[in-house]
Formats: C-alpha cells, structure tokens, sequence
C-alpha cells in the first residue's frame, strides 16, 4: 500500500507563513500534509489557543485530533476535537488548549461565551470546506461568522475534495493570493478492477468486515489496511474471528497484496490510482471495499476503477430489513414519548452502564421475546392447535392423553404460548402435542401418553403470562346430552312413598274436637293478681295500638 514516504511525495506539506488550497481526498492520510506546517508553528510556551481546525462534522475532528496524536505522540500537541461545545467549554476552562478541531457551529458557541478565544490564533484551516458548504445553512453561517473572528494575520490553510463554484467563492473572500497544491495525478493503465463497495459508518467498519467474511467464506483472502489504527482494528476483528496465523486463508496486509489472491478486501478505500493499481495487480476473482458514504464521491472520481455496489446475500439482506423495521419501530416510540415508569425503572443501570448499553440490552430481550414468539407460534400451526372449539371433555385422541391446566382466556394466554412453554421447558416436539382447546379459566392440552406424566410433572408450578399453573391428568367425566341437564323425567325419585298428588290428607281434627280451654291442666305455681287496672301494652318498645286485640 502506500508508504510513508510515498504519502509526502504525493501530498505535500503547507509552506510557512502562506495561504494554502488543497485538494485532498477525506481520508486520514491526507491530514499530515495539511497539518504539518501549522503544527511546526505552535509555540507550546504561548499558553492560548494557537490553531483552528474547522471541519464538517464531529466524526471529522475525532479523526484530525487521532491522525495528530499518531503524528506527535503522547508528549505531542493535543488538539482537542469539539463534539460538544459544553464538553469542550469545560476542558477550555481547565487547562490551556494548543489547537482545537470541530464544526463551525459548535466553535461558535464556543467563542460566543467567551471560552474560546482567538487573539493569539496564528492558523486557521476549512478542512474539507466542500462538505461543510453542502450541509448550507446554520453550518455556512456559522463558519463565516467564526472567520469573521479569526486575526486578519493568521495564516490559512483550505483542504477540499473537488474544487467547486462555491469553494472558489470562499477561496475569493478569505484565501486571496494563495498557493495552489493537489496530490499528483498519476495515469495508470486500464485496470478492468471491478470494486465492490460496502457502504460502513466509521465505527462499524469492524462488523462490516465480519459480516462480509461470513457471506463470502472466500478460498484465499487478504485485507489491506493503510493507516495504523485501521490495521490494529482489522487486525483485532481477525484474531476474533481466528484468523492470526500466517498460514489461515484470511491475512492482514499493509503493503503489497500477494498474486493469485482469490478475494481483496480494502479495509480503507483507496485515495490513489496507485492503490487501485496495486490491488488490481493481484488479479483477484473479486475486491470490496468498506467506505462511508461521503466518501463515495471521491471514489468514483478516481481512474482505473469499475465501482459497484455489493448487493448481500438473502440472509444478509433479510437481516438488514429486520433490523430496519427495529429502528422505526424504536423512533416511533421516542417521537410518542417515553413513560416516566420505564425511564424510572431503567435508571439505577446508569450507574452501572452507559445508555447505549442498557439500549442494546433491551432490544436483545425483545429480539429473543419475537423469536420465542415465532418459535412458539410456529410449533402450534405444526401441531394443528386450536384455541376455541367444543366443550372441553376429556376424550383424548388414540394414543394421546388429555392434561389440565389452570389457565385461560381470562388470562390473556393463547395456544402458541401454551405450546411453546411444553416445547421449551419438557423439550418435546410439536408432533408430541395435539389439540389445545382454550376456555375461560382452563385449558385442556392433547399430549402423547407417553410424556404426558412428564409433562405434568415439569409444568406443574410453571409461570405462564404472569399466572402459576396447576397441572394435572383430565379427570374422566360421564357424557352428558346437550342442554342444562338431563331430562326431570329421567331422575330417580327422591325417597319411597307415593307421588305428591296421591298422597292422602293428614287427619288433625276439627277445632271443635279438641278439648276445651277450660279442660287444660291448671298452670303451676300460685295464681296471678289480675286486679287493678289493665297494663298499657303500648309503652313496650315495638307495640302499638293498631292491631291490638281486646282480652277475654
């Protein structure tokens, strides 16, 4: 690939106290030829900020401040890259910062506050000035309103891909006079190299390579990597994977790639005609690259290439849609808002892990929920389940033993979860399991006679959609005709004795039969004093007047 001494050849370093343009491609080996001069002019002993690096995004400044540390190591300047202006207004405010590197509209909240401060600024650089002007707007804005701060002394440096209207329009207004460079055009000769791209972001350039080495499972292959901290990230995927012996078919490569290679794979697209001459050399049957998707642009610009999109696999492309699906599924519950109580309940976690984390977490227990699910479900359609039917009875199918279980309807549970719980928990096969009929409060379950004890014994005590089984052999019932009940006609008299309308009267006697008050024994003990006047019974508690009757 290309060397050290190769990339100073190509890009050529800024000159000192001089306006510079370059056209360089967005990669990090492009840094150092931009950044060499203006690093060189940082006085350490001056204690302010001395270099500002605008740039398109976050992502670019982390790759700036990476590309420099690798540059002037450990003991180096430090550029601080502002993803944040609040992160970055706190470092500000704690220690001198050399250089700095962020998005216009971060750096100018920052100097709006009074954090940054630009009177000792001796460079200021637009790295690739044509992708900030394409997101137009507040970042346009934003960037002449910081430029517009800059000392008129300081030096600057503008790096951009392709020249363009509008990045002539800013060399006009703030580069006049400068110094042209651009990386030497190198004519190869017609490559027929078919290169496939797999389209990555800049973190998932490790995964995109383990799932390209599992789609392509190719004979013989190398990846090529160009800057160091891409080899240490390849080289870690690999050994992951087990490839960390000189003699596996998969190899790590910085430089040239051997002849005969079955599959190329570039770990960093390519930023030269050189490049692709050297992997073309190689005759590979077929050659990837991982590129984000700024950085396709470029690709397409260079000579020698015939650049295709991979198109994955089935089960690569069917995996990309699932987790799509996941993704709005995910949004459209943040844009409806998230309840306090699951926010409340994921809380303590914080202190444990970051939130991305606990995200990650969560959605693997709703990916494991949707495949128990389909598990489940699946099982249920083998087994014929049905979850509504006839009354229950215990009439089991040849060869089959019907079990009850103390949940229903009521409960919310279905036939799928019903059958996926005895699949997964006793570990036997849909073709094991035969009707489920589903009622209100139970549920009666077809098993085959020979795992029906076992069943039992093992789903006794289980949870199933909250509620804790009973679990038991269907007892036998005697059949019985439709309706509420047997016909009255058919019920076996209640005791001997003739039927109600035949039995004769009781004989009790006529009143006038029975003897006379005056006949009755007299009443023992000594006879009541009935002189005096009569007793007002209406003075007890419950009496009245109405309804009395005279005495005598």
């Amino acid at each position: 690939m290309v060397d050290e001494a190769e990339l100073n050849d190509e890009l050529p370093a800024v000159g000192r106290n001089q306006n510079v343009v370059y056209s360089l491609p967005l990669a990090m080996d492009s840094i150092p030829a931009f950044l060499q001069g203006p690093l060189e002019r940082i006085d350490p002993a001056a204690g302010g900020t001395q270099l500002v690096i605008i740039t398109p995004d976050g992502e670019s400044a982390l790759a700036i401040s990476e590309a420099v540390l690798s540059m002037t190591g450990l003991g180096g300047i430090e550029v601080l890259a502002v993803t944040t202006a609040g992160r970055a207004r706190r470092l500000l405010a704690m220690r001198p910062i050399a250089a700095i590197a962020g998005p216009a509209l971060e750096l100018k909240s920052l100097i709006e506050s009074a954090s940054l401060k630009l009177d000792q600024v001796g460079t200021v650089a637009l790295a690739w000035v044509d992708e900030t002007l394409k997101q137009g707007g507040e970042q346009v804005a934003a960037m002449e309103a910081v430029m517009s701060e800059i000392p008129k002394e300081a030096v600057r440096v503008l790096v951009a891909r392709t020249t363009t209207p509008e990045v002539e329009q800013v060399v006009e207004r703030y580069m006049r006079r400068a110094r042209r460079e651009a990386t030497a055009d190198s004519p190869i000769a017609a490559t027929d190299l078919e290169l496939r791209y797999v389209t990555v972001s800049s973190a998932s350039r490790p995964s995109a390579l383990r799932r390209l080495l599992d789609e392509l499972d190719p004979p013989s292959a190398v990846v090529v990597a160009r800057s160091a901290a891409s080899e240490l990230e390849a080289r870690t995927t690999l050994r992951r994977l087990g490839y960390n012996q000189e003699s596996d078919p998969v190899r790590l490569t910085t430089g040239d790639v051997p002849a005969n290679t079955h599959t190329v794979i570039l770990y960093d697209p390519p930023v030269s005609a050189g490049e692709v001459a050297r992997a073309a050399t190689a005759t590979p049957v077929q050659a990837f690259t991982l590129v984000q998707p700024r950085e396709l642009e470029f690709l397409r610009s260079l000579s020698g290439l015939d650049l295709i999109p991979y198109a994955a696999g089935d089960s690569v492309a069917k995996a990309r849609v699932s987790d799509a699906v996941v993704r709005d599924e995910l949004k459209g519950i943040l844009d409806e808002g998230i309840i306090s109580r699951e926010i409340i309940a994921l809380e303590p976690l914080l202190e444990e892990y970051d939130a991305i984390e606990i995200a990650a977490a969560s959605l693997r227990l709703l990916e494991r929920a949707r495949a128990a699910r389909d598990a489940s479900e699946k099982v249920a359609r083998a087994a014929g389940v049905k979850s509504s039917g006839p009354t229950a009875t215990a009439e089991s199918s040849e060869g089959m033993t019907t079990i009850f279980m103390t949940i229903g309807t009521l409960d919310g549970v279905r036939a799928g979860d019903i059958v996926g719980a005895i699949a997964g928990e006793v570990g036997i096969p849909g073709s094991s399991i035969g009707r489920v009929e589903i009622k209100d409060k139970h549920s009666l379950v077809e098993i085959e006679s020979g795992k029906a004890q076992d069943v039992i014994k093992k789903m006794n005590g289980l949870q199933i959609r909250g509620r804790k089984l009973a679990v038991r052999e269907e007892r036998e019932r005697p059949p019985r005709s439709a309706g509420a009940g047997a016909p009255r006609g058919d019920r076996p008299p209640r005791r001997d004795g003739p039927p109600r309308g035949e039995r004769p009267d009781r004989d009790r006697g006529a009143r006038s039969d029975r003897p006379p008050r005056g006949d009755r024994p007299p009443r023992s003990g000594p006879p009541r004093d009935r002189s005096g006047p009569p007793r007002d019974r209406g003075d007890r508690p419950g009496f009245s007047d109405r309804g009395r009757r005279p005495r005598g």
